[in-house]
């Protein structure tokens, strides 16, 4: 009912507008009949427009002397094809309800604060008028088809339909568009935009919209901030903003770029599609994730490559999926020197925080230690950082990066992470497991430790390192410390080296390992068919752990060398074996002594 209601209501509206076409060939005022005829190049005479008349400037027979508006014409649609002259608004509104086409022509505005307003339910199309007023309104579909707008622009869409405009549009002053309609709003569709004054977009509507959309070889520019908005009302699209899509097809922000993300509905982002794109970022990125829907992502490089040239800011509150750099293969990005990746004041408890394909120039200390809840840290694979890195995350992937400085690694929350491996720490490296799931790193490819590395054990679960990478050596280059003193119970494990076939560990220093604390905290040094361990230096083993069941195993499966003295001590403890079982065999090229004393077990 509501929509024949609806349609009797346009029919009678628009059924049975006039025409009326602007026929002065020299200056005049809209307020005049002599300027107006019912026909293109026609006799004036007519009445001057109104509410139900469509208006149509065509330049026929030279009409095209400029309009001046003396009042504040409400019209039922504006058409402007072939005309040369100038509307001049001189401080009044022109507002129109119906069909719009902007083809040709400039609307100025010499007067007062007055705006061409758009209040129309059909199409408004701008494919070549200046406007040099500024523009207001909303228009049930929106096409941006090569106009240039020197005014403000602040329009919305609001129906159903899909709107593709082919670009080719200059903005040169502050702009809002918003799609609060169900069908997407699509802008640079085969060409590139130019957005030179403050922009912002909205998706307030149930699909999505589309910017910089497929233009290959160009690209869209924003010359001020940018800032993109989202809470969509309704409908099942998953998707809010889709940028850069076509091959070849690249994006240039030229100031910050703000990205605010609530609202329940999933509300998906994906930057750079298509193969070969670029998207360049001068000024600082800050993504807000408060969506609170747990499949919505943001996705920071799909394709092509990413430059960073600010500060880039994230924070995750509302349990949506996360926010992620380069989510494939043929997806990458530069963060500049002296420039940071940080959370912000929204902090980050939920989600997950991706870096993959991520590469820091420089030396510029990153920080990353304020993730809470249940938030998800994964680096890699393939990023890289020029510095130093102090990393902190209730779940933590190492899942292959490299850090040139030093690196202090935290896993603080519940869940197991497991890392795929494929790390290159230079510098000195400390990794900590203070939670209660466990952290592991080297499953499928082996680690680098180039520098000092130091393992924590401070939580209630255990570390896996060398896990199972078959084939590969997971090297130190330098002295490994291994400290544990749990602070929970439930895991009887605390270090587990090495657990997978054929998976081989070489130790190019000194190995210390301290056991304390009052929990039990067994150790196990190879547990894989064909597995190897390889010391070079001193290897000290301090027992002073309280619990009569904590045991070390060095060996259990495999083969050990110790080209260097083994040092133990043992105060209340089960003990310490090597080579735990027939499958288990070592060799020693040093001695082996008691150091502060072995008081206890075997």
């Amino acid at each position: 009912m509501k929509a024949i209601v609806t349609f009797l209501f346009l029919f009678l509206t628009w059924g049975v507008m006039a025409q009326r076409y602007w026929v002065g060939t020299i200056p005049g005022v809209w307020n005049s009949t002599l300027n107006w005829s019912t026909t293109s190049g026609g006799p004036g005479g007519a009445s001057v427009p109104g509410p139900a008349d469509q208006v149509i400037f065509d330049g026929a027979g030279g009409t095209n002397g400029n309009c001046n508006l003396n009042i504040a014409p409400n019209v039922a649609g504006i058409t402007i094809n072939g005309y040369t002259g100038t509307i001049d608004l001189l401080g009044f509104n022109l507002t129109t309800t119906g069909a719009n086409s902007f083809s040709s022509g400039t609307i100025s505005n010499s007067g007062g604060a007055a705006s061409v307003i758009l209040n129309t339910p059909l199409n408004t199309t701008f494919s070549g008028t200046v406007f040099n007023a500024n523009l207001s309104g909303s228009s049930g579909r929106l096409y941006f088809n090569g106009s240039t707008f020197n005014g403000t622009v602040n329009v919305s869409k609001t129906d159903g339909n899909n709107d593709a405009s082919t670009g080719n549009n200059i903005f040169n002053n502050t702009t809002i568009i918003t799609n609060l309609g169900a069908g997407y709003v699509l802008l640079g569709n085969g060409n590139r935009d130019q957005f030179n004054g403050v922009t912002t977009f909205n998706n307030n509507g149930s699909d999505r919209f589309y910017f910089a959309y497929n233009h290959s070889g160009q690209t869209t520019t924003f010359a001020s901030n940018l800032t993109i908005s989202t809470n969509k009302s309704g409908g099942t699209d998953a998707w809010s903003y889709l940028i850069a899509e076509g091959s070849n097809t690249n994006v240039s922000f030229g100031g910050n770029v703000t990205i605010n993300c609530s609202g329940t509905l999933q509300s998906n982002h994906r930057i750079l599609q298509g193969n070969g794109s670029t998207a360049t970022y001068t000024g600082n990125l800050t993504v807000n994730l408060t969506n609170t829907n747990s499949s919505t992502s943001i996705s920071l490089g799909t394709n092509g490559t990413s430059s960073y040239n600010g500060n880039i800011i994230v924070s995750s509150s509302g349990g949506a999926n996360g926010i992620f750099f380069n989510t494939t293969a043929s997806a990458s990005s530069v963060l500049a020197a002296t420039r940071t990746i940080t959370i912000g004041g929204g902090g980050f408890i939920a989600g997950t925080l991706g870096l993959y394909r991520f590469t820091q120039t420089g030396a510029t200390t990153q920080t990353l230690n304020t993730l809470t809840g249940t938030a998800n840290l994964t680096i890699g694979p393939s990023s890289q950082f020029g510095g130093n890195v102090v990393f902190s995350s209730p779940r933590l992937f190492l899942n292959g990066f490299s850090v040139a400085g030093t690196a202090n690694l935290q896993k603080t929350g519940a869940s197991d992470d497991a890392g795929t491996g494929g790390n290159i720490f230079n510098g000195v490296t400390t990794i900590t497991n203070s939670g209660s799931g466990y952290l592991m790193t080297g499953n499928g490819n082996s680690d680098q430790f180039n520098a000092l590395t130091t393992f924590n054990n401070t939580g209630s679960h255990r570390i896996y390192f060398g896990h199972n990478h078959s084939a590969q050596t997971t090297t130190f280059a330098s002295d490994a410390i291994l400290n544990s003193s749990k602070s929970g119970a439930g895991d009887n494990w605390s270090y587990l080296v090495a657990e997978g076939s054929d998976t081989h560990i070489s130790f190019g220093g000194n190995v210390t390992i301290n056991c304390g604390g009052a929990i039990r905290s067994d150790h196990r040094f190879l547990n894989g068919n064909g597995s190897s361990a390889t010391y070079a230096g001193l290897v000290t083993i301090n027992m002073t752990n309280t619990d009569a069941s904590t045991a070390i195993t060095m060996g259990q499966n495999g083969t050990s060398t110790y080209n260097a003295n083994i040092v133990v001590s043992n105060a209340n403890t089960s003990g310490i074996t090597f080579n735990a079982s027939s499958s288990a065999t070592s060799t020693l090229n040093g001695s082996i002594s008691i150091g502060s004393g072995y008081s206890s077990g075997s």
